[in-house]
């Protein structure tokens, strides 16, 4: 028997040894191989915990946070935008799950009753995300309209009517401002008329994202008249505004206040105490032909009956498909109880070109 030949024992025994150390290197590669996935699954998995009033929790990767909305990257629904005045906390998925196992008792609450919807300034950023950018401030946005319109006669009588008129609305989250200004004049025989300037602003505050029906507004207004018993009239009110109706095709608005006016020049040149009633009312019947009507009532609550007011009415008809240009026809009467010398109704007819922008 070769002496070099070993037991069958000894050769099982090498055998075991270097099957134990293999499995030992294996065994080190898969649990590394383990760890590595695990991290990369951790660092791979959603980051943030999105809280909603109701309730609801959702688990994603913030895209953006503006000051309406909150979109979320949902692994299994996507994009999802989100209305900041629902949500109740966003935090890291950290601490959400600390808080969880913590069991805290506010946090039971909240599950079992949900809160009520919440404006921005009370959600709660537990941490802003780094890689978010901030989100941009809102441009302030104007638009508005330029009319003019013009008209004449010539013979017996020769006469010139011009009418100028331009509005710009400017709207912000938490505010709205109104600026107008109207201007007539008409020359007969080369004399002139008529000349009357009117400046009117407007100033309404809103709550956030604008879905309450009611604002605080302020209102001033200047009129200039060449032949009224006064030089200028300088007016100022404020109160609530109220939406009734803001669809489509209908708007309908109510504001109700009170104020002051003063006749600059005329006779009885006090300061007058006054209420304010005023409906503004537009509506659509196509695309292509819509109502507008103003109505404004100041009575005087010094002297009881005496009262000035303005109905305004037109009828606009689209001329365009971008709808910047439209033909206007209408009329406006303004009446004062106490004209002094001059008449106390006054009644103007239009028709006019209009330019929105």
């Amino acid at each position: 028997m070769d002496r070099r030949r070993r037991s069958p024992s000894v050769v099982r025994a090498l055998a075991f040894i270097a099957a134990l150390g293999a499995a030992a290197w294996t065994g080190s590669d898969t649990a590394i191989a383990v760890q590595q996935a695990a991290v990369r699954e951790e660092q791979a998995a959603p980051r943030w915990v999105v809280t909603l009033t109701t309730g609801d929790v959702l688990v994603g990767e913030i895209v953006a946070w503006g000051e309406k909305t909150l979109t979320l990257h949902h692994p299994l629904l996507g994009q999802v935008q989100l209305p900041v005045d629902r949500i109740l906390r966003v935090e890291e998925r950290a601490a959400a799950a600390q808080r969880a196992q913590r069991g805290e008792r506010g946090e039971q609450e909240e599950t079992q009753s949900p809160a009520p919807a919440q404006p921005i300034e009370r959600v709660q950023r537990t941490t802003t995300p780094s890689h978010v950018a901030a989100a941009p401030k809102p441009r302030e946005k104007w638009k508005g309209a330029v009319e003019l319109g013009l008209n004449g006669s010539e013979g017996n009588t020769e006469r010139v009517n011009v009418r100028f008129s331009a509005e710009a609305t400017r709207e912000r989250p938490r505010d709205e401002l109104y600026l107008a200004a109207l201007y007539r004049t008409a020359l007969e025989n080369q004399t002139t008329v008529e000349n009357r300037l009117e400046l009117r602003s407007r100033q309404e505050w809103k709550s956030a994202g604008d879905e309450r029906p009611w604002r605080l507004f302020l209102t001033e207004t200047l009129e200039l008249d060449e032949f009224q018993d006064y030089d200028a009239r300088v007016a100022m009110s404020g109160g609530f505004r109220y939406r009734f109706l803001d669809s489509k095709a209908t708007r309908l608005i109510v504001r109700v206040g009170g104020g002051f006016s003063r006749e600059i020049g005329s006779p009885d040149d006090a300061i007058k105490p006054e209420a304010l009633a005023s409906v503004e009312l537009r509506h659509a019947f196509n695309s292509r032909l819509e109502l507008r009507s103003l109505g404004e009532i100041y009575p005087d609550l010094q002297d009881t009956g005496e009262f000035r007011s303005l109905l305004r009415g037109s009828l606009d008809i689209l001329l365009t498909d971008d709808k910047s240009l439209k033909l206007r026809l209408g009329a406006e009467h303004r009446f004062d109880s106490t004209p002094g010398q001059a008449k106390s109704t006054d009644v103007d007819y239009f028709l006019t070109l209009v330019y929105s922008f």
